[in-house]
């Protein structure tokens, strides 16, 4: 009976140690992300934000920051798969949530006539795009933790007339935020997932 005992508690710190690993490399994914948000802000104030250099910029930040978490990723494709018992179809479902994001953040929503400037036009794109996004993802991961990456984008897109001619910049901030609370809240629960 010690024996059981004994062997299901080793078992529960291996869960636990699976669990806030998992939980780490999603952190360490969206830290990526909002490393690459901020160095956008810093790059623009220096060199300015027209559309061309945006453009330049995320196309160059995305391979960038794809190829550095690209084993981050993977590892937390095999935890997520090896907990849930969902196949390596994952990814498929995850990059589905982007591309329907991009369609409708990008593509739909700017041609509703929602804004009038624009300045608000980029900002409900940006943060339609990532809100859907993020959302879809986290339905596909089941990561509580992912929340505020995309609740705060979606919260902020009746606000974006506020923020008059700063709307992108505005916009670009929510989603900095969210990103900031999904890190803590991935970091508390690997945390809680060790200490228990």
């Amino acid at each position: 009976m010690e024996d059981v005992e004994e062997l299901k508690s080793v078992l529960e710190r291996v869960e636990g140690k699976l669990i806030a690993s998992r939980k780490i490399y999603g952190a360490l994914t969206f830290s990526a992300w909002l490393t690459a948000m901020m160095g956008y802000y810093v790059l623009s104030g220096l060199f300015g934000n027209g559309y061309v250099e945006s453009l330049v910029y995320w196309a160059i930040g995305a391979v960038i920051v794809s190829y550095a978490t690209k084993k981050v990723w993977d590892r937390y494709i095999a935890v997520l798969v090896s907990e849930t018992g969902k196949g390596r179809g994952i990814r498929l479902e995850i990059l589905a949530s982007w591309i329907i994001g991009s369609l409708i953040g990008w593509g739909i929503v700017p041609r509703l006539g929602l804004t009038t400037t624009p300045e608000e036009t980029v900002a409900v794109a940006i943060l339609s795009f990532l809100g859907i996004s993020l959302a879809g993802q986290a339905l596909v991961t089941g990561d509580r933790e992912e929340i505020p990456s995309f609740l705060g984008p979606l919260l902020g897109i009746p606000l974006v007339p506020v923020a008059g001619n700063q709307a992108t910049l505005w916009a670009g901030f929510v989603a900095a935020f969210g990103f900031s609370l999904t890190i803590a809240l991935y970091l508390l629960s690997a945390f809680k997932a060790i200490e228990r």
